[in-house]
């Protein structure tokens, strides 16, 4: 991806951010042209993000118009549950609104004929069980794991798809309740 760096105004939900910084593309990778969104709206720490600036969220907070505790990345120890199939003794994760999948170890591959028999997998973050029904973790022939090579894990929508969450920046915690 190739581009540059522009400025404008961003309302979001009623809150606007004057001069916000942003990424425009002028050259992108093949496979986001089908994507259903025209960009990423990042929320994190401002040393976490690709562009290297105040994220739209610090600028709303500086403004003094955005929530005063809000905060969008945190790190946990991550590992299975019953049977470890990966990050045995425990690993770090990001929680990650901006990622699809679930990045980790390893890619995790299944025969299309055993889509159906896929089990929960079951993330035991700070001693509390978090489960991924087989129904979420599919996408037709594959899996919502993708391996990264690393033992810090990204926990994207794959897996917030099935939590309600909260960011408190105050408390540098993210709260997570199973959706309905």
């Amino acid at each position: 991806m190739t581009g540059f760096l522009g400025y404008d105004t961003v309302t979001v939900a009623g809150l606007t951010v004057t001069n916000q910084i942003f990424s425009l593309s002028q050259t992108e990778a093949p496979f986001m042209q089908y994507m259903q969104a025209d960009g990423i709206l990042g929320l994190a720490y401002p040393s976490l993000p690709l562009v290297r600036h105040l994220s739209h969220k610090y600028y709303l907070y500086c403004q003094r118009s955005f929530f005063p505790n809000a905060y969008c990345v945190v790190h946990y120890s991550v590992s299975g549950n019953g049977q470890a199939v990966a990050c045995n003794g425990g690993c770090e994760a990001i929680v990650d609104t901006g990622t699809s999948l679930i990045n980790g170890e390893v890619s995790y591959m299944v025969s299309c004929n055993n889509i159906d028999q896929m089990p929960d997998v079951t993330f035991n973050i700070n001693g509390q069980q978090f489960t991924l029904p087989a129904s979420s973790q599919s996408y037709g022939c594959l899996t919502g794991f993708s391996g990264q090579g690393s033992n810090l894990w990204i926990l994207g929508n794959v897996f917030l798809g099935q939590y309600y969450s909260i960011f408190n920046r105050g408390q540098k915690t993210v709260g997570l309740a199973k959706a309905r």
